[in-house]
């Protein structure tokens, strides 16, 4: 499984926190990601979106514009955007708290 980006593009980095931005147009996919820290999701327009993980599971979201998502590491998974609308979102991942050892 060939890994992508988490996002976009950064648009800010230091050695605590690095911003991604991401935007997706209606039906577009974001390839298959995988996060290694701890990090935040801020959508700055609502989303309805559905995040495929490589164990099969499939999640639904429903995000509101300005809500602060935290999310844990966890496994490979690609993101659908099934609304009608762009959906974009910024995201900080935690640099400082990498992923737990397994």
């Amino acid at each position: 499984l060939e890994l992508g980006p988490i996002g976009d593009k950064i648009i800010f980095e230091n050695s605590q926190v690095r911003v991604w931005i991401l935007e997706l147009a209606p039906g577009q996919l974001q390839r298959w990601h995988e996060h290694h820290h701890t990090y935040l999701v801020i959508p700055i327009t609502a989303g309805e979106n559905v995040m495929e993980f490589v164990s099969c599971r499939v999640v639904n979201t429903q995000e509101q514009r300005g809500q602060a998502l935290y999310r844990q590491p966890g496994e490979p998974h690609q993101l659908r955007n099934t609304s009608t609308f762009h959906y974009r979102n910024v995201l900080v991942e935690l640099l400082d708290q990498p992923r737990a050892a397994v």
